[in-house]
C-alpha cells in the first residue's frame, strides 16, 4: 500500500457526503490556506524557523512588517473562524469518521498531490494544514471581544489532521535534520497515531502495520505483517512483544522511552507488562519533547550516546536492560511499584 500512494499522481481522500454547514468550512480552509502559502508561511517550518513564526505570530515585535502582516490575517479571519465554530460547523468537520482510521494514515501522508473531498467541495490537504495554523494562533483573539468564545468551545475542537500533518510534513522534508532520513520513526508514528487520539483497527496488530509502509526505521527493525491465526491472543501478544523489543534494542532507534507508555490496565490479554499496546488514546507520558525542535530535558549520559545492553533473557517475554544507574532504577521502580501495589510481570503472572 505504501508503495502505491507513493507512487500515484495523485490520491483523492473521501471524507464523505456535505453535512453541518461542511462546504463552508472547506471553503474557508481553502481561501485562509491559500492566502498563509502566498505569504510564504511554508518556509518557516524548520527546526530554525519554528520560533520566528511563534514570535511572529505571538506579536513580539508589534513593529516588525512580517510580524504586522500576519496579525492583520489573523484579524481578517478571526470572524469567520469563530462563527463556524459557534455553530458547531469546524467540530463536526473534525469529527468525520474518516480520521480515525489507522490506515488510512499511509493513504494522507504518502501521496505527492493529496486532495480532500467533501461533498461536492474538494481542496489541496495542505491548505488545511495552512489553515489550521491560523486558527490555531488565532485562540487569544478569539476569547476576547467582539467574539467572546468560551474556553471550553475552544477546547472542544480536538483537531485530529495535526497528527496527519506532521507525519506528512516530515515525509516531505519539513522539520528534517541534516542527515535525517525524510519521515518518522515507528515509534514516533505510534506515539502520534494512538496518544491521546481517537484511533481504530479492526485487527489489532493493525495498529502496527498499518504504519510500517511510512516508517523510515521499517526495514532495519525486520517486522513483517504476519496474519497467521488472526484472530489468536497468543500470536497477538507474540506480536506486540516482538515489535516493542525491536524498537527497544534496536540499534537504529534505541527507544528506551517505548517503556513510557507500557500502561495499564491493558486491553491485549497476558502482554507484558512493559510492553504498550497502544489502544486507542494510550495516555501520554509525563516526559515529551519534540526532538526535533527541543533538546532532551534529561541526559544522564551527558553528552555521550544512549548505550543500551542487552541482558539474555529465559523468556522471549522478559526484557533485560543494563547500564549506568541500573541499579538504582530497579531499586526506584520496585518502590513505586510496591507502593502502588503493582508488579511487573512477563504477561504471566511471573515477576
Amino acid at each position: 500500500m505504501g508503495k502505491i500512494y507513493s507512487a500515484a499522481s495523485q490520491v483523492l481522500v473521501w471524507l464523505g457526503p456535505a453535512s453541518h454547514n461542511s462546504d463552508s468550512v472547506m471553503q474557508l480552509w481553502a481561501a485562509v490556506g491559500q492566502e498563509v502559502r502566498d505569504m510564504g508561511i511554508e518556509r518557516y517550518y524548520t527546526k530554525e524557523g519554528w520560533p520566528l513564526l511563534h514570535d511572529i505570530m505571538s506579536n513580539t515585535d508589534p513593529s516588525d512588517p512580517e510580524t504586522r502582516q500576519y496579525q492583520a490575517l489573523l484579524q481578517k479571519h478571526a470572524p469567520d473562524f469563530a462563527a463556524q465554530i459557534r455553530d458547531g460547523s469546524i467540530k463536526s468537520w473534525f469529527e468525520r469518521p474518516w480520521f480515525t482510521r489507522a490506515w488510512v494514515t499511509q493513504e494522507f501522508c504518502l501521496g505527492p498531490d493529496t486532495v480532500l473531498v467533501c461533498g461536492d467541495q474538494k481542496l489541496d490537504a495542505d491548505l488545511v494544514m495552512l489553515a489550521g495554523q491560523i486558527l490555531s494562533y488565532s485562540s487569544l483573539l478569539l476569547v476576547r471581544p467582539p467574539y467572546c468564545l468560551t474556553v471550553e468551545e475552544l477546547s472542544s475542537l480536538d483537531d485530529p489532521t495535526a497528527d496527519f500533518f506532521s507525519c506528512r510534513k516530515r515525509r516531505r522534508g519539513y522539520e528534517t535534520k541534516t542527515g535525517d532520513g525524510k519521515g518518522d520513526t515507528l515509534f514516533v508514528l505510534l506515539k502520534k497515531m494512538f496518544v491521546g487520539r481517537e484511533t481504530y483497527a479492526k485487527v489489532w496488530r493493525d495498529r502496527v502495520y498499518s504504519l510500517l509502509g511510512l516508517a523510515v526505521d521499517a526495514e532495519v527493525l525486520g517486522i513483517r505483517p504476519d496474519y497467521g491465526d488472526l484472530w489468536g491472543e497468543e500470536k497477538t501478544v507474540e506480536i506486540m512483544t516482538d515489535m516493542a523489543r525491536r524498537m527497544i534494542t534496536n540499534d537504529y532507534s534505541k527507544r528506551v522511552d517505548v517503556l513510557c507508555y507500557s500502561g495499564f490496565p491493558k486491553v491485549v490479554p497476558g502482554l507484558p507488562s512493559w510492553v504498550p499496546d497502544w489502544k486507542t488514546n494510550t495516555v501520554k507520558s509525563y516526559y515529551q519533547v519534540q526532538k526535533v525542535v527541543y533538546p532532551h530535558y534529561f541526559a544522564a549520559c551527558g553528552e555521550g550516546n544512549l548505550e543500551v545492553q542487552v541482558v539474555p533473557s529465559w523468556s522471549t517475554r522478559v526484557l533485560g536492560l543494563g547500564g549506568f544507574g541500573s541499579i538504582l532504577l530497579t531499586c526506584c521502580l520496585r518502590e513505586m511499584a510496591r507502593k502502588s501495589g503493582l508488579m511487573c510481570t512477563d504477561g504471566m503472572g511471573r515477576a
